[in-house]
């Protein structure tokens, strides 16, 4: 069993320990992320996901992770959510995560409309720079 800072790309381990470093030296609110780094948000608990419409190719894979629910949601019970795809490369015989792209639909009661919050990590990092 690897823990999540191994199964990282050294970018992304920098990036994140760059961004947890800032949000340390900050005591009025908070700089760079705003929730989950690797589901991109505050959403209750997660009950299911599935993993499917992985793609390898040359040392390269991605793989579209979705879920079934979300805990305090509205959401129809059963019905599978876009959620993140997964940009992986193997590296001395072990697959390691470069990158996570977010796609997922909430409501705006702001809007008073449905959105689309599509994005990645390595630009979310990079963002709160």
């Amino acid at each position: 069993v690897m823990s999540l800072k191994q199964a990282l790309s050294p970018t992304l381990n920098r990036l994140l320990d760059e961004d947890a470093a800032a949000q340390a030296k900050e005591t009025d609110g908070i700089v760079g992320l705003d929730g989950d780094p690797f589901l991109n948000g505050n959403a209750g608990v997660i009950y299911n996901y599935i993993v499917d419409d992985v793609q390898v190719t040359e040392g390269k894979c991605h793989a579209k992770v979705n879920e079934t629910g979300i805990n305090g949601n509205q959401e129809e019970e059963g019905k599978i959510y876009d959620r993140i795809v997964l940009d992986l490369s193997k590296s001395r015989e072990k697959w390691m995560i470069d990158n996570i792209h977010y796609r997922f639909k909430y409501f705006d009661q702001t809007k008073n409309a449905e959105v689309s919050q599509d994005g990645d990590l390595i630009q979310e990092l990079n963002a709160g720079r």
